[in-house]
């Protein structure tokens, strides 16, 4: 008997996670798919199977390394000779199934059921049973292992496109609305306490504290699963959407501030007397200020989805009331960055690899990245890990740090797959960010960041970063750059605290925008094509009569920001003395540097006005 090449695959993967309206929803579902992972690949290390894992391997030999954040939704292993596939996919299913089983019974335990529907809880544990989809295939492994796992690749795809397709679980007389979440699952809420919540206050704090629903939802038992699921390690909640935005104004004008202090005290007094659902926190995202509660209450919108009408006046004015004893009635910005990554080029660099061994030290490696990424993200960068799987990571980050974090992510990927030895042919991390307002759909934003890495990754060499800011009012930007050099980052960090220093009129992207597209239009309308050079021109003839505050006057811009915009455009210095031009390869256009001045704006509206003696240009 010979060894084999076992893979293993969990699913859905894309519906399930993107089904999320709340950041824990996001959150725990992505864990959860983990998890089951996790369980999975402990099933293969068991001493009755004693398998290797090729991928995921831990960065040590010690299986407890397997974590539910480091774990993606595909295993691949080597079985000895004499192991039984068949028991052995079985086993792995039957293990995915139970602690599938143990999450759900542990959710559904805090869970105020209605004993007048209990054939409701019943439809809602079907429905869990039903979720995931355990798909596995083994192969001889013969001595040409990069033929023995491309031919296994193409087996499990053909396995899942011939699988068989169950009926969706139902129970006869009960007829439910669809989830307001999926769409596809019926709702196992009680009618009668979804119209007693859209009728008044009470009703609705009753459904909350029920399901942990809003008003408006109507949830399946998945969706519940999602809502009422923990983790071992996490002593409290997820953080919101509306959290990360508040982040940045919570850093820059509450450290340190006794009024602060006093004045959000009498405010988180007067919400708790209105009967505000304040949610709490895990430890590590607690601020000073605002200590295990969601910073969510700093927004006003976010107070009408929690109270009655009469409520959210009296809440509105404690709020202000805060903001005008403690801040001079400066307010969060609404917006929080999602951040997508993913390695280039990871196909290409398992092909290079003979043996099961060598794919190993890649997979370990891998391993060794997912590791640092919490710290990075959630120690250093003041966000929330979503995921971090071999060569993927989705987080939630606020965006005055959401750059710095991207940065370090892309540098400690490459320090670590340094290790391999592929020379030129080392794999690069690309990140994509969506900058998107607090209140937007979940999946809008997923979506979002899965365009901005896609937009890195349609670089040439790709390494690169991409971002796209979507406004609520407004047309969406989408700028990117790559990592190499540091030319493009060095350039938005350069926008941004000129920005912040006041040394950018304001309005000046959105009429570079403007004058391009007229011109650009006038040129075609003419049949005349109008050279970058003519439009890089016209530009700084605007950036030229443009003026800034600078103290009790108004002044022309600084010489030393119009030579560095010439020389971004690729035009030559005007002074003996200016930078010179980049290659062409490296300067842009005017179309974009009106959508990288934008981004800019917003990131500097965010961090806040910055001092002349601070920083350094």
């Amino acid at each position: 008997m010979q060894r084999h090449l076992f893979l293993v695959t969990l699913g859905p993967v894309q519906e399930f996670i993107a089904s999320a309206r709340r950041s824990r929803d996001l959150w725990f579902g992505s864990w959860l798919l983990s998890e089951l992972s996790r369980a999975g690949a402990e099933v293969l290390l068991q001493p009755t199977f004693d398998s290797q894992l090729i991928f995921p391997a831990p960065s040590s030999d010690d299986p407890s390394r397997l974590t539910a954040y480091n774990v993606a939704n595909r295993i691949l292993a080597e079985v000895p000779q004499g192991v039984d596939c068949e028991v052995l996919g079985k086993a792995v299913a039957e293990g995915v199934q139970a602690r599938l089983a143990a999450l759900r019974e542990a959710a559904f335990a805090n869970i105020s059921w209605h004993a007048d529907h209990p054939n409701l809880r019943t439809l809602a544990l079907r429905q869990v049973e039903d979720l995931i989809e355990v798909t596995w295939v083994a192969l001889p492994l013969t001595d040409d292992y990069k033929a023995s796992r491309n031919r296994i690749e193409d087996v499990m795809a053909a396995r899942k496109a011939t699988r068989t397709f169950g009926a969706a679980p139902q129970l006869s007389g009960v007829h439910q609305p669809k989830s307001s979440i999926d769409g596809s699952r019926e709702s196992v809420i009680p009618q009668a306490l979804s119209r007693a919540a859209k009728a008044n206050v009470e009703g609705r704090r009753l459904l909350y504290r029920s399901y942990r629903a809003d008003y408006a939802e109507q949830l399946s038992g998945v969706d519940l699963l999602k809502r009422w699921g923990a983790v071992e390690a996490q002593e409290a909640d997820f953080p919101s959407t509306s959290h990360f935005a508040a982040l940045p104004f919570l850093d820059r004008e509450t450290v340190g501030d006794q009024a602060v202090s006093t004045a959000f005290a009498r405010y988180l007094e007067g919400l708790r007397a209105a009967g505000a659902q304040l949610h709490t926190l895990d430890r590590r995202f607690q601020r000073p200020l605002t200590g295990e509660v969601d910073a969510a209450i700093l927004f006003e919108d976010r107070l009408a989805l929690e109270l009655g009408q009469a409520d959210v006046a009296t809440a509105h004015g404690h709020l202000l009331d805060f903001f005008v004893a403690a801040t001079n009635n400066r307010r969060p910005d609404p917006y929080y960055a999602l951040l997508l990554a993913d390695g280039d080029n990871m196909g290409l660099a398992i092909d290079m690899q003979n043996s099961p061994e060598a794919h190993r030290m890649v997979s370990r490696t891998l391993d060794g990245f997912a590791a640092r990424v919490r710290e990075v993200v959630e120690q250093e960068y003041s966000g929330a890990l979503i995921y971090a799987g071999g060569d993927d990571v989705l987080a939630f980050l606020p965006m005055h740090t959401v750059l710095g974090c991207a940065q370090a992510l892309a540098a400690a990927f490459q320090q670590q797959m340094a290790a391999v030895g592929l020379g030129a042919k080392t794999p690069t991390l690309s990140v994509g960010v969506a900058l998107v307002h607090h209140l937007e759909p979940l999946a809008d934003a997923l979506t979002l960041a899965r365009r901005a890495e896609r937009l890195a990754k349609e670089l040439p060499g790709k390494d690169a970063l991409g971002l796209i800011l979507n406004k609520r009012s407004g047309a969406e930007c989408a700028i990117r750059g790559r990592w190499a050099g540091g030319i493009f980052l060095r350039r938005l960090k350069r926008w941004i605290e000129w920005y912040r220093r006041g040394r950018i009129p304001d309005g000046v992207a959105y009429e570079l925008r403007d004058v391009h597209m007229r011109l650009t239009s006038l040129g075609q309308c003419d049949e005349h094509a109008l050279t970058e050079h003519v439009l890089a021109e016209e530009a700084l003839r605007i950036l030229k009569r443009k003026r800034v505050r600078s103290e009790d006057e108004m002044r022309e811009l600084d010489p030393s920001t119009l030579a560095f915009v010439r020389a971004q455009l690729g035009l030559p210095p005007e002074l003996p003395d200016g930078p010179p031009p980049l290659p062409a390869a490296d300067c842009i256009s005017v179309a974009t540097l009106a959508l990288e001045l934008m981004v800019a704006r917003e990131f500097a509206q965010v961090m806040g006005p910055l001092a002349e003696q601070e920083g350094a240009d």
